[in-house]
Parts: C-alpha cells; structure tokens; sequence
C-alpha cells in the first residue's frame, strides 16, 4: 500500500529537478541583441511630419527654411545657393501641383533609402536624415521655359558642327578642356571635348553613339564612348535624383589600361 506513495513522491522530484534544469538554463540565455538601423524611418517620423506641416502651412519662408543649399537645378538652369534665392525663384521649383501633392501626403508616403535619405513619391522629393529638402526631381512650366530659353543660348555659343542636340546633360571644366555631353534625337549620347580652347572654336574630340551604363543601386551611371581601341568613361555618380550631386569625372582608357582621370572643377 506504500508503493503509490512512492511513485508519487518520485514523480515530484522528478517535476522538481525538471523545473530547477529549465529555470537554471533560463538564467543562462542572454536577451537577443536588436541590431541597430541608423535609416529606420520610425526615427525619422517627426523630421517627415514638420517637412508636411509646413507645406500645408503654404509659407515661402518656412519651405525655404527646410531646403539644403544649394539646390541643384536641372542644367543649364543655375543653382539655388541660399535661402533669399530660394524664395525669389520659389515659383521655378513648386507650383500648385507638388505643394498640393507633399501637403496633402503621409507619413506612409515617405521612405527611407539607406545611405541616399528619405524619399517622397519614387523620388520626387529627397530630404537628408537632417530632415532638409536635399534634391526636387520636378520641373514647373516656369522652369522648363527658363531651361529651354538657356539651353537655346547655350546652343548658339557651339560651334556650329555641335549645335544640333536634343537635350544638355553636362557641360564641365576638366583640367584646362572643356567636356560636354549631349543626349541625342536618336536617345544615344555624344562626347564633345575642346582641349584649351573656347566652345565657339573647332572641337578637338567628337564621339557620337555613346551609350548609358547604371552603376548598381547607388544611382551613379558612366556614359561610355567608342573611338577605336579607346573607351572615355564619363562618370555621373549620381544620375536621377539631384540629391547630393557628386563631381563628375573623365576617364580615357586605352584597352584595359586606364591612362587619364580627371575631376570636374
């Protein structure tokens, strides 16, 4: 008749020794480190709600107060270099359109983008994890008239076996030459270098039929041209968005053998 006493006092400790083991290996699991995410945007949500109240609020003042200079412009169109310029070409870089669009937007409208910063709208709007308004991929009719009335200018200083382009995408100080590069009727690209020398004058290099090469996620993009064994890499490193614009740069290879590098002034 003892035998049930047994089996249930050996049943309890058996269940103790169990729930000593689980509790001792308890107290030896270390709590699992959260790794750190220096562009989560839950830390960016108030930077992203002050960037959409203002916009609703409407004031130039206050927009001009939230913008990083200088603010880079599509080319030819000069920069905007402070917040006094900001609010007189105000009308170049929003109209009814955009403000309406970041007013009326929310917090689930913005993104973070790694490195690159917060994006609005597939980048129409770039802001810096300062929360400054970093790079504007819109053009108002304002804008597009003025960039079209100087690309016109431009033009007509070309010599004038180069005047015939579609549309300016740079045109830049490399060492003592002048480099520029065109996008063309037929979507190709085109090289033209004048080497010591003013733009009116002869080129001293014209490459047609270059051709446009995306450097990975980071938005960078070479614009590459053939002239027999020499390949010229012309580096845009960050094609697309405007936002921290980079200095471009010339590379001449020859084969495989890079034998010049040079940085935009």
């Amino acid at each position: 008749m003892k035998k049930p006493k047994l089996i249930q006092a050996a049943l309890i400790t058996i269940s103790i020794t169990i729930l000593l083991g689980l509790f001792a290996k308890m107290q030896t699991i270390q709590p699992q480190e959260v790794a750190y995410d220096p562009y989560s945007k839950t830390q960016y949500i108030d930077d992203i709600k002050q960037v959409i109240n203002t916009f609703k609020g409407g004031s130039e003042k206050k927009i001009a107060s939230l913008v990083k200079y200088p603010l880079s412009m599509s080319y030819p169109v000069p920069d905007i270099n402070n917040k006094e310029e900001f609010i007189g070409r105000f009308d170049e870089v929003f109209d009814e359109t955009i403000l309406d669009k970041i007013a009326a937007s929310t917090i689930d409208d913005w993104d973070t983008v790694g490195w690159r910063g917060i994006m609005f709208d597939l980048g129409m709007v770039w802001l810096d994890y300062d929360g400054l308004i970093k790079g504007i991929n819109y053009e108002t009719s304002i804008a597009k008239k003025i960039q079209k009335d100087l690309i016109e200018k431009e033009r007509a200083t070309l010599h004038i076996s180069v005047q015939e382009f579609m549309e300016p995408y740079h045109h830049v100080y490399i060492d003592n030459d002048i480099v520029r590069v065109d996008k063309m009727l037929d979507d190709s690209f085109r090289l033209v270098i004048w080497k010591d020398k003013d733009t009116a004058q002869q080129p001293d290099i014209v490459i047609s039929n270059g051709v446009i090469e995306f450097q990975g996620s980071g938005g960078g993009a070479s614009y590459l041209f053939k002239d027999k064994d020499y390949t010229y890499d012309f580096g845009d490193p960050y094609i697309g968005s405007k936002a921290d614009p980079a200095i471009p740069s010339l590379s001449i290879y020859e084969g495989d053998e890079l034998i010049y590098r040079g940085n935009s002034k």
